[in-house]
């Protein structure tokens, strides 16, 4: 969804909406719907304008950043024919952003990365030096994609780092197959200060590898792997910390594999992905729903045949499985899907044929849209190597009622660069017979907008459709 707002001139009165945001000054208001991605594509099916394309191998890691520009990190040597080794950025529309310059990039796999709220962004996997200087599986980058020199460099780290997750605070958790952090033991989970030095005050341990961190508003952590104990207290496969790393006794779920993936909700439950089959006991594959203390949500009743990788939540309680299966409740989705929040398959998401292969990371974007990445080549049978972005859901037309009195109204929106946008309006909600009002107009990257100025017309309604490129 394109956030939108509309600016009025001799308005006497309005009523605010729901969704896309009104300012006014001065005459009065009519109908309106909120700004959205055109669509006459579904949910789930991939969007065309952005053609990004990553040679070999695969992508592990994909985040948005709040100006809607993509990161990705894996291990991967080239991005629309241009050498960036294992780390690149595209723009919205999928072309590689000459801005980010991380150099020679990572010497080996990027796992997982995160932006902070200041803008850096910390890269984590199993390289030993980013841009010739030595990092070993953890890095800061400004963001340029130049490495961060006030950020501690790790040499002394064996291991994968596997997961990560910033913290309000500026310090950073980090887990995975390592037992030492700059040349102290630290089974498979550590955290460090702002500046990238070891906290000395976190002392949790793992038996085995660390896989995914998530974490709570309260500062408590959730941690998913391979491990059977957590701070030498028998936890098999998913566990939670206190905020100093001391184990959480209230939270008393089991599962019987590994856990890939990790997503908290809004109300405290937690959507958990991985290879398991059992969840505290009872049957439940691949996917399952924990409540906060960690019980099994029993009205969740999902089910996958294989491993899920990732997962994420939508601001409507929607959630989204990716990884390696065939079906998702015993129906035909192949490496990716959408549940509704009881479990049920979403079947208004269709991605067709799907990623010809696994998904192993997505990352949701500020209007809906969905960005995966893994091993695939195609998904629904166009080529898509590596990387695509999916469409969202449009949103439903939303109403405010007063007089049609007025002369001019203002339609803005935040661009995204080299986007096209085309402003619609209709004297209908629904069924809406939307017509182009002027040319369409490039995005650039800032916020946007256009005037009516007819004088004393009908009641409209405004949109702004993102155009395929």
């Amino acid at each position: 969804m394109i956030n939108i707002s509309l600016h009025f001139s001799n308005i006497l009165a309005f009523r605010r909406f729901a969704r896309g945001g009104m300012r006014a000054f001065g005459c009065a208001a009519w109908l309106f719907s909120p700004a959205v991605s055109a669509q006459t594509n579904s949910p789930g099916a991939l969007d065309p304008a952005f053609s990004a394309t990553l040679n070999n191998f695969s992508v592990y890691a994909v985040a948005v950043q709040p100006d809607g520009k993509v990161l990705v990190g894996g291990d991967f040597t080239r991005l629309n024919g241009l050498t960036c080794n294992s780390l690149a950025r595209f723009n919205a529309n999928g072309s590689a952003d000459a801005a980010f310059n991380a150099g020679a990039g990572a010497d080996d796999n990027v796992r997982a990365l995160a932006v902070q709220t200041d803008g850096h962004i910390i890269i984590v996997g199993d390289f030993t030096s980013i841009n010739g200087a030595g990092w070993h599986g953890v890095a800061r980058l400004n963001e340029d994609g130049s490495y961060d020199a006030s950020f501690a460099q790790f040499v002394g780290q064996n291991g994968r780092v596997m997961a990560v997750a910033p913290q309000p605070d500026g310090k950073i958790l980090i887990g995975g197959t390592f037992t030492q952090v700059n040349g102290v033991t630290h089974n498979y989970l550590a955290r460090l200060n702002a500046n990238g030095s070891l906290d000395t005050s976190f002392n949790a341990q793992a038996d085995s590898y660390i896989y995914a961190l998530a974490l709570r508003s309260d500062g408590r952590i959730l941690a998913g792997g391979d491990f059977a104990k957590l701070n030498n207290v028998s936890h098999k496969y998913v566990a939670q910390l206190n905020a100093d790393g001391s184990l959480d006794a209230s939270f008393t779920a089991e599962m019987d594999l590994t856990v890939r993936a990790l997503a908290l909700q809004t109300n405290g439950q937690a959507v958990i992905g991985g290879s398991f089959s059992e969840v505290n006991g009872a049957w439940q594959g691949g996917v399952a729903r924990l409540n906060p203390d960690g019980s099994r949500d029993a009205t969740f009743t999902a089910s996958t045949s294989g491993t899920v990788y990732a997962v994420a939540v939508q601001p409507n309680g929607k959630i989204i499985v990716a990884g390696r299966f065939s079906n998702v409740n015993s129906i035909a989705r192949n490496n990716l899907a959408r549940l509704n929040a009881t479990g049920q398959l979403d079947l208004t998401f269709d991605a067709g044929a799907g990623p010809d292969n696994t998904v192993q990371a997505m990352a949701l974007q500020s209007d809906g849209e969905l960005v995966i990445g893994g091993d695939f080549a195609t998904v629904n049978f166009t080529d898509r190597t590596h990387v695509a972005r999916l469409f969202g859901d449009p949103p439903a037309p939303v109403q405010d009622e007063a007089a049609h009195i007025w002369t001019a109204v203002e339609v803005g929106w935040d661009s995204q660069a080299g986007v096209q946008y085309q402003v619609q309006w209709s004297s209908e909600a629904a069924p809406a017979q939307w017509q182009n009002w002027g040319d369409p107009v490039v995005g650039t990257g800032a916020a946007m907008s256009v005037f009516d100025s007819t004088r004393n017309g009908p009641r409209k309604f405004y949109r702004v459709v993102k155009l395929p490129q």
